[in-house]
């Protein structure tokens, strides 16, 4: 069963280096129910720590909630939302930490599409010349611009595989808001 038209749903796992989310549980067991395929991420904020302390975190996080939900399929995410210069190398140490103890080489880095750019905060350095890695640019209607329509982000790359277009959304088995994304090209399922 596939609920109000919703396929999938990326869940809040933790947030820094010691913020596990107290609604995971619940959140990823509602959207497993409701026929939702899921995956988990972690916002992080590098002036709170390294790549490394983050990812940690995330590990830990994960092995608390692994036992009580299994069914976590898309792959890992990183939320990187920061004003920091050099986010593509921060969130690639991240990956590859979380890549070796988990053994799922995709991973996916989220942000504000234009960090994509090679300009940007995260740039595109770091993450171009690997092949596991996908973007999840967020442009919403909040901040239009000539053509703007849910899975058509102003930024446009071959990995991007899925555009948050809307802030204030709803999901089955989700409690309170969601942030509404469109998949742009068939969904990475697998196991971690």
């Amino acid at each position: 069963m596939y609920g109000a038209g919703k396929r999938f749903a990326y869940i809040q796992l933790c947030r820094g280096v010691d913020s596990p989310d107290p609604l995971c549980v619940d959140n990823l067991k509602g959207a497993v129910a409701a026929g939702l395929a899921v995956g988990l991420y972690q916002r992080v904020f590098p002036q709170l720590g390294s790549p490394e302390q983050h990812a940690l975190h995330y590990l830990a996080c994960w092995n608390r909630v692994r036992a009580h939900v299994p069914d976590v399929t898309l792959p890992p995410a990183v939320d990187y939302e920061e004003r920091i210069p050099g986010g593509g190398p921060w969130c690639m140490e991240y990956i590859n930490i979380i890549r070796q103890a988990t053994g799922r080489a995709d991973h996916v880095i989220y942000s504000s599409g234009s960090w994509f750019e090679p300009n940007g905060f995260i740039g595109t350095t770091a993450w171009t010349d690997d092949p596991g890695i996908r973007i999840w640019p967020a442009h919403t209607d909040a901040w239009p611009y000539p053509g703007w329509a849910p899975g058509n982000p102003k930024f446009k790359h071959p990995r991007a595989f899925v555009h948050q277009y809307d802030q204030d959304g709803t999901c089955p088995g989700i409690e309170g808001k969601a942030l509404l994304d469109i998949s742009m090209k068939p969904l990475p399922l697998g196991r971690t």
